[in-house]
């Protein structure tokens, strides 16, 4: 299907260019504009790109087809809701979703004029189905015949599907050979998001040894560096605030996250740092000071091995036409 007919509530559309196995599309309305790609990557995978400015009150509708949404969220909020009342709101959330049941799909944008960026990988169902089974997830087979939505923090998934991610939207090939790159990428992301499930799904089992209260302690301490991961307590005193010992806390974390305190507090300030550089014109070296960095000289190492891409590079992938 063409872009065109995936945004039918969009007028104002221009081609910019079609092909066999990709198109892109030019927006500019007063509510919206910037341009989308779509890439057909195979008959299971269909990969689309959004770089564009919304305002309120944008809203469009989007037919939906027998297949599975992965969305995949770099900058910005969209709501998404069926007529029958399920809604999601897509921030910093991966997000897998089968709206297959009642035809449409509304999207409308936040409060506010933002710039929204995301990648949307469409994924048929009998592919899928294929993945459950080698992932050994037969809950999600079942589920997925009758609708279903799984979403997670991007920041749990492995920093290769980050890299992936910034791999196709600095992308500068075109042709082919972009479509042959932006499709196994694509697949690149797919594959480790299923692999993420299945190894969350052992995450959970291995939990059921930790019991509730134990469980919220170590919510309440993953929910503290989310919300400032610049400033983050000695362990110590992260224990004594929710009422456990060190050493309790420290094994208790990583069994629960897979990780441990100090290095979920670096990949939070890193997506801290992502966001700035996206969304602020900052300069990188001030950016490096606020999310922590006392020597600034490592931050763009840190940066790179976390996102695919120096700092300098990422800012130059984002037109300023798109910035806030």
């Amino acid at each position: 299907m063409a872009v065109a007919e995936r945004l039918p509530g969009i007028e104002g559309r221009a081609i910019l260019s079609r092909s066999d196995f990709a198109e892109r599309i030019a927006i500019n309305t007063p509510l919206a504009r910037g341009e989308v790609e779509l890439i057909r990557s195979s008959l299971d995978l269909l990969v689309q790109i959004n770089n564009v400015v919304l305002k309120p009150p944008f809203r469009t509708i989007i037919p939906c087809s027998d297949r599975l949404y992965l969305r995949l969220p770099v900058s910005g909020i969209m709501n998404v809701a069926m007529s029958d009342g399920q809604s999601i709101q897509i921030d910093q959330e991966v997000v897998l979703h089968d709206f297959t049941q009642n035809g449409e799909m509304f999207c409308w944008s936040h409060d506010q004029e933002y710039y929204y960026r995301s990648i949307v990988v469409e994924i048929s169902r009998s592919y899928f189905t294929a993945l459950m089974q080698d992932c050994g997830c037969t809950d999600l087979i079942q589920a997925g015949k009758a609708g279903f939505c799984i979403s997670a923090p991007l920041t749990v998934f492995p920093a290769s599907m980050r890299r992936a991610m910034n791999e196709m939207l600095i992308c500068d090939m075109s042709g082919r050979l972009r479509a042959n790159t932006l499709s196994a990428l694509a697949e690149q992301i797919v594959c480790t998001f299923f692999a993420q499930l299945t190894e969350s799904a052992r995450e959970e089992q291995s939990a059921a040894k930790l019991t509730g209260k134990q469980i919220n302690r170590l919510n309440a301490v993953r929910q503290s560096i989310v919300d400032d991961p610049v400033h983050v307590p000695s362990l110590e005193a992260l224990a004594r605030a929710v009422g456990t010992n060190r050493s309790d806390l420290a094994s208790g974390f990583r069994h629960l996250y897979g990780t441990s305190i100090h290095a979920f507090a670096r990949e939070m300030r890193l997506e801290l740092a992502h966001r700035l550089l996206m969304e602020t014109d900052r300069s990188i070296l001030d950016i490096s000071l606020e999310v922590g960095f006392a020597f600034p000289g490592n931050f763009a190492p840190a940066f790179k091995a976390r996102f695919g891409i120096s700092p300098s590079d990422f800012r130059r992938t984002l037109p300023d036409r798109y910035r806030n």
